[in-house]
């Protein structure tokens, strides 16, 4: 078994199965690769006959843990998995490339060395403004660094593989202590640590549906704060972290903005990341409903108009 696709997934069953429709369109012979579908709890949705059918064309398997818990649905499929390398797909992702599993295994012959190897994100085309925003600050983030190919903490944990081998020799595993903030970065750091090569190449994407509104994307920022906090691990969109970036981001912005309205919006709820991601560093007693309840005034505030990133 050349792949193991494994998805962790919980109640997302409509974009679970546009992930599966993706997956059934690859170009790498279905023989070759198999899909592992890990849901956190049990529901009869995957044991009706629209999920088999979509599985069935695949090596399939299904499996719950029983817990709200997306690292130990990571775990138990890359415990399971039977391919010499193990893809993580997550259930709000598409395949945007019909060669995308191809290239995976190619990549991972070009780096042999290399124990994972991730890509990013970029957003679906009928994305909301905040959706997109969110994009840019994930792709800018993993990029703080350079631009290109290098050896990275920042690989996501939605669109990143890992030779089985390696993992094996290097015995870890996703921290299930950690429900949200720096799972992924915390994880490869360990692996860098035991001096284990991990890879991030911009050029490998995958599509990302995140859904968001204005409490979800400040909820992640919080929760990315608080897990660079707890961790250690490289810091994000801290002021002097990402200052350098600016122009460079909003670029971004404007490639994936249809209208001066849109890239005005983008931008503004980009700035709104950074507020709460920054306002949650310097106030580490505040609550997740605190950093909420203070971003309703600087959306007030900032409702109709382009402001200076406040850093």
């Amino acid at each position: 078994m050349d792949l193991s696709i494994v998805i962790p997934t919980h109640l997302r069953f409509n974009s679970l199965m546009e992930l599966l429709e993706t997956v059934s369109l690859q170009d790498l012979p279905k023989e070759q690769f198999e899909v592992l579908v890990i849901s956190n709890l049990e529901d009869p949705f995957y044991k009706s006959d629209e999920f088999k059918q979509k599985m069935e064309p695949f090596q399939g398997l299904y499996r719950w843990v029983g817990a709200m818990n997306v690292n130990r649905a990571r775990n138990l499929g890359m415990q399971i998995a039977k391919g010499k390398v193990v893809q993580l797909l997550d259930d709000d992702c598409l395949l945007l490339e019909n060669d995308f599993f191809s290239r995976v295994i190619d990549l991972h012959e070009t780096y042999s060395e290399a124990t994972a190897i991730g890509g990013t994100y970029t957003p679906v085309q009928e994305a909301d403004p905040i959706d997109k925003a969110y994009n840019c600050v994930a792709k800018q983030w993993q990029e703080l660094d350079f631009f290109g190919r290098y050896n990275s903490t920042r690989l996501v944990g939605g669109n990143v593989s890992y030779k089985s081998k390696k993992l094996r020799e290097a015995g870890e595993r996703f921290d299930e202590s950690i429900q949200f903030g720096a799972t992924e970065a915390e994880f490869h750091l360990r692996l860098q640590k035991k001096g284990f090569e991990t890879l991030y190449l911009s050029s490998l994407r995958v599509g990302h549906k995140t859904e968001l509104d204005p409490r979800k994307l400040v909820e992640k920022a919080y929760r990315q704060a608080k897990g660079h906090q707890r961790f250690g691990v490289e810091e994000g969109f801290s002021s002097k972290a990402y200052r350098t970036f600016q122009s460079t981001r909003d670029l971004e912005a404007l490639q994936m903005a249809q209208s001066e309205t849109e890239y005005l919006r983008i931008i503004k709820y980009m700035n709104l990341y950074d507020w709460a991601y920054n306002t949650t560093l310097d106030n580490p007693q505040w609550d997740e409903r605190k950093v909420y309840s203070k971003s309703k005034s600087w959306l007030r505030k900032n409702k109709d108009r382009l402001i200076a990133t406040q850093l």
